[in-house]
Formats: C-alpha cells, structure tokens, sequence
C-alpha cells in the first residue's frame, strides 16, 4: 500500500528535496532518472492553467546531465491551449543546472472513429503474484521495500533478450501527495531500459497515453527503446525496452516489456 507521507521527495523552500531512496544505482549521489520522469508528468497534471478536460496523450523527457541529490526546481508553462489540443513544456533544475526538459501534448477525448484503429496486442504473461520476487546481486533474501518488482522474462535485465516486469512503488513522488496513474506510468517507463551494460549518459523517454483512458500509453526510451503501457484492474504496471506498462489506479503496480530483437 502506498504511504503517502514517505516520498521519494520533500517540499522545502529550495525546491524538492530527495531522500535517500531516490538515488539511482549507478551512484549514490546520483539522482534515479526514473524520478524525473515522475517530476516531469506531475507539473504536468498540477499546472493550473491546464484545462482539466484536456487528458495527457503523450510525454517526452530529455536527461541531459547528471541529476545531483540536492533539491531540484520544476517549472512548467502552457506553449498551446486550444479547444482540441494543449501543449506544456518543462524544465527540471538542481544546483543552478538545467538536468532534464520534457514536452506533454494533451488532448479531448472524443468519439471513436468508425473505423478500426490499430491495438497493441493483449499482454499474455503470468500476473506479478505468480512471480518471485527480485533477489538482490548478492542472492540473499530480499527485505520488503518500497518499490517492487518481478520480472517476467527468465534473464531479467541483465539478458539481452525482450525483457518484461512487473513493477509497482508503494512510496508516493513526494511525500503528502498520493501517487496518480499518469505519474506511475512515468515513473514505470524507465525500467525497461536496463541492460548489461550502463545506459547511456543521455537518453530520451517519450510515453503517449490514450485521451480516453489516461493509463494507456507508449513511448521511446533509452537507446530506440519503446515504452506501452495499458490499464489493468489488478493495479500492477508492466514495463520492458519496447515496453508495455500496465497501470491501474487501485494498487499501482504496472508492468512491461521491451521490443522484439
């Protein structure tokens, strides 16, 4: 269950401030890129200008520059707001420094075309909790965290084959704010990038959702990597490198997977 009151971020007068458990895996000073993703569609969805009818039909985030463990500055302006489409741009700073930029492209939803649109094909893979649970390196047990993740395909992120997880955060973005579909599909979109060898200093994540049911989406990520995420009544988020995440609002958890070699 998602605690509110522990983020991965604190409000203070110098902006959001990380905890520990937001650093990424490459360095402890590092901020997880995943999270600025996360910061990107919450300015998104808290700018006040937006019109609320306009739903977010697809995210695209640039990282740049390596995000430090200190508080960092969002800010958000309306580019377009028309009747069908608004668009937004954001900037996220730390330390003076711009670190990531990320564009949103919104739309009203509106009635279904009368011919047949293109769906991605329905996920087929065991549910998170038909999945064991992910060991740390060393093999030892793991602890119950915030964050947690099963991987669908059998070499996990360390293979080069199409990879597949389950993820779902059960720590909200920042701390007194509840974790919303949008903000964990961007926050989910991230994961199936992982490979053998350490990503690439500067990589681009772009996630499209459908207009009418905001869950859905599909995007870039990393190197030509693709993100998908759909909606499922279980509440568990899939993610892979052409991934798919499924997200639903009740428990959070979504899951992946990355594109066909």
């Amino acid at each position: 269950m998602v605690s509110d009151d522990h983020g991965y971020f604190l409000p203070t007068d110098d902006g959001l401030a990380p905890v520990p458990e937001a650093s990424s895996p490459w360095s402890p000073d590092m901020l997880h890129g995943r999270l600025l993703a996360g910061l990107a569609a919450r300015a998104v969805e808290q700018h006040p200008d937006v019109d609320p009818d306009l739903h977010l039909a697809r995210l695209t985030v640039d990282m740049y520059r390596f995000p430090p463990m200190t508080p960092h500055q969002v800010t958000a302006r309306v580019v377009r707001q028309g009747r069908r489409v608004g668009a937004l741009d954001v900037s996220i700073t730390a330390d003076g420094n711009e670190v990531a930029r990320a564009s949103a492209l919104l739309l009203r939803p509106g009635p279904a075309p009368a011919s047949t649109a293109w769906r991605a094909p329905e996920w087929d893979v065991p549910g998170p909790d038909e999945l064991p649970t992910l060991l740390p390196p060393d093999g030892s047990e793991p602890s119950p965290g915030e964050w947690e993740i099963r991987l669908v395909n059998p070499g996990g992120f360390w293979s080069d084959e199409r990879k597949q997880v389950w993820s779902r955060d059960n720590r909200s973005l920042v701390a007194g704010e509840p974790l919303t579909p949008v903000v964990r599909a961007a926050l989910s979109a991230d994961l199936p990038t992982r490979s053998p060898t350490p990503a690439p200093k500067a990589c681009r994540s772009s996630t499209p959702t459908s207009p009418s049911s905001w869950p859905a989406r599909r995007g870039r990520t990393g190197s030509a990597s693709r993100s998908q995420t759909t909606s499922r009544p279980t509440g568990w988020r899939s993610a892979p490198a052409r991934s798919t995440t499924s997200t639903a609002p009740s428990a959070g958890r979504a899951c992946a997977r990355s594109p066909t070699r």
